[in-house]
């Protein structure tokens, strides 16, 4: 599989991971688990590490 098709994959699941990651920690923050403010940090670095994952991947040379 070549580079610029693993970033489109990750790019692919980034919406269903977003959805999945907000739902999963609005039902913490409904039990008190958690804050509102932390859930929506995770939430911002999940994205952040998702993104900076699929240009490293992108940028990866063939060996």
């Amino acid at each position: 599989m070549s580079s610029w098709q693993k970033a489109l994959a990750i790019a692919l699941g980034l919406p269903s991971t977003i959805l999945g990651v907000f739902f999963g920690f609005q039902a913490l923050v409904q039990h008190e688990v958690i804050s509102q403010g932390v859930a929506q940090g995770f939430l911002i670095a999940v994205v952040v590490v998702m993104l900076i994952k699929m240009i490293q991947v992108s940028w990866k040379k063939k060996k």
